[in-house]
């Protein structure tokens, strides 16, 4: 994909700032200015930052360059890519691993929208079902919060107790291993990601 806008370096200033354009493919950012390219990079060694007003801080070979798209939003998506695509590559190496790799796998699911499994598991401790649809399995869910409902019309005749109970464990065990799962259905999906640039 390719990106146009205001291009500077972070130590000359906006002053410098000129038309730039950069181009996310095969694994590289090439990044032109005025029609000449000033670089190619393997993305794995790009970082991208937000800068704030829809501009976004790229570090490349120690240089900072700030980008201004013309289209915010659309290179917005493109960068947290980027750093989820880097976030799981170095999660993914032993030296990842030796630094915290769970650490960057977390940042990275949340970028991409996965659950946290403890927040999980608390929402199907205040109410069964609710982990659930906090996951993402809003049918399920739903049963589980019915069933609890059911369950305390039950405690008149005394077996409510224990299916309550029942039902509120098994909520709450398996809000937390949906959320588990897909966070291990992440790292399933990007393992090759190393290996592949």
């Amino acid at each position: 994909m390719r990106y146009s806008g205001r291009l500077w370096t972070e130590d000359e200033g906006e002053s410098s700032a000129g038309d730039g354009v950069i181009e996310i493919s095969n694994g590289h950012v090439k990044v032109e200015m005025a029609s000449v390219e000033v670089g190619r990079w393997p993305l794995r060694t790009v970082d991208i930052e937000g800068g704030g007003l829809g501009r976004h801080v790229l570090i490349v070979s120690g240089r900072r360059l700030v980008f201004e798209p013309n289209r915010p939003r659309r290179f917005a998506d493109e960068a947290k890519a980027v750093v989820l695509s880097n976030e799981l590559a170095f999660a993914a190496t032993p030296a990842g691993q030796a630094v915290g790799g769970r650490k960057a796998l977390r940042r990275a699911r949340h970028l991409r929208g996965e659950r946290d499994p403890g927040i999980a598991a608390l929402a199907s401790f205040v109410w069964a079902g609710l982990g659930q649809i906090y996951v993402g399995k809003r049918l399920l869910g739903t049963g589980f919060a019915l069933g609890q409902i059911a369950n305390l019309w039950l405690i008149r005749f005394g077996i409510g107790y224990v299916t309550f109970m029942v039902v509120w464990v098994v909520a709450i065990v398996h809000a937390f291993r949906a959320a588990e799962a897909s966070l291990d259905s992440v790292i399933e999906d990007d393992e090759a990601l190393p290996r592949a640039r």
